[in-house]
C-alpha cells in the first residue's frame, strides 16, 4: 500500500466551533483534574480556563475524519493504519468559554519510517478577534504504508533535541490507572475511538484488551507536573511528546522529570521500565 507524495501540502477545509464551559470541564475530569479554574464558572473573567490539552479534543473533529477536510484524494484504508505518534501543542493564549475558534491546517509531512510513513499535519486556531489561540503540529504512523518518492516536511513533530530519556530523573511521581481511566477519558473529552473502549473491537484487531489514548498519557502528565511537581496552576505555553508502547489497563507507571533548566523534560515508564511515553517537554 502506498501513499503518493503530492498529498504533501494538501490544505484542509476550515472548521469552525464554539467552547462551551462543558467542554472545558470535560477535558479537566478526563484526566482527572480538579482544579477549580476548570470548574467553577463564578471566579472572575479569564480565570476559568482550558486545560492545556483541550486543543486536541478541539482538533478531533476534524482528525477523526479526515478525509472530508481534505481537497484530495485519499485511500481510506491507509488511514485505519495510523497510530498517534507525536504530539506538540502550542498554546499561544488560555482558551476560556464561549470561545469562537475557525481552525486551519495542512498536511506538513510525509516522511519514511522504518514502520510505514509518518504522515504529519499543522492546525491552528483563531478566535473572532483574529489572535491565534493554538497551534498543533501532530504526526501519525501509517502502519505498512509506503511512501511514494523522498520525504518532505514542512513543520514536524519530533522534538528539535536530542532524547535525553538515559538521564537519572530527579524528580518521579507514580500514577496507578484503574480500568475505567480510558472510558472517562472517551467520555470527558469527545474522542472517541474503539480500540480504546471496545474488547471485541481490540481483540479483532489482535490486541488483548482495549489500550490506553496516547493523549490521555499526555494529559495525565501534564496534570501532575503542574500539581505535584510545579504546585502552580498553568497556563502551560506549549507541552510536546512522542508515544511509545502500548498501555493496557489497569496500569502502574511512573512519570519521571529528566530536567528543568529550559522547560521541563519528562517521560512515562510501565511497569517493566519500558517508556511509554518519551521525549516529553514542557514549558509554562
Amino acid at each position: 500500500m502506498r501513499i503518493k507524495k503530492a498529498l504533501f501540502g494538501a490544505k484542509l477545509k476550515p472548521y469552525s466551533t464554539q467552547i462551551s464551559h462543558r467542554d472545558i470541564f470535560g477535558m479537566a475530569l478526563a484526566v482527572q483534574d480538579f482544579r477549580e479554574c476548570y470548574y467553577n464558572d463564578l471566579l472572575p473573567a479569564g480565570e476559568l480556563m482550558a486545560p492545556p490539552t483541550l486543543p486536541i479534543a478541539i482538533t478531533w473533529p476534524i482528525l477523526s475524519q479526515i478525509e472530508r477536510y481534505l481537497n484530495t484524494d485519499i485511500d481510506p484504508e491507509i488511514l485505519l493504519r495510523k497510530i498517534h505518534l507525536r504530539e506538540h501543542l502550542k498554546n499561544t493564549s488560555p482558551i476560556h468559554p464561549d470561545e469562537k475558534l475557525e481552525i486551519t491546517g495542512e498536511i506538513s509531512e510525509l516522511s519514511a519510517h522504518p514502520k510505514g510513513t509518518v504522515l504529519g499535519i499543522t492546525l491552528k486556531a483563531i478566535n473572532t478577534r483574529g489572535e491565534l489561540k493554538f497551534t498543533e503540529i501532530t504526526s501519525a504512523l501509517l502502519r505498512d504504508v509506503q511512501l511514494e518518492g523522498e520525504s518532505k516536511v514542512l513543520n514536524s513533530s519530533a522534538p528539535s533535541s536530542s532524547p535525553k530519556s538515559f538521564r537519572t530523573p530527579i524528580w518521579s511521581k507514580k500514577i496507578s490507572l484503574s480500568t475505567d481511566a480510558s472510558y472517562l477519558y472517551d467520555i470527558g473529552s469527545g474522542i472517541h475511538f474503539p480500540i480504546h473502549t471496545s474488547a471485541q473491537f481490540a481483540q479483532k484487531v489482535g490486541l488483548p484488551g482495549p489500550l490506553l489514548q496516547g493523549s490521555a498519557l499526555l494529559g495525565f502528565a501534564a496534570r501532575d507536573l503542574m500539581t505535584s511537581y510545579l504546585k502552580k496552576p498553568g497556563p502551560v505555553q506549549e507541552i510536546q511528546c512522542t508515544f511509545k508502547n502500548m498501555v493496557f489497563l489497569p496500569a502502574h507507571l511512573t512519570l519521571h522529570v529528566l530536567g528543568d533548566e529550559d522547560g521541563i523534560e519528562f517521560n512515562i515508564l510501565n511497569e517493566g521500565g519500558k517508556p511509554v511515553l518519551e521525549e516529553g517537554w514542557m514549558k509554562i
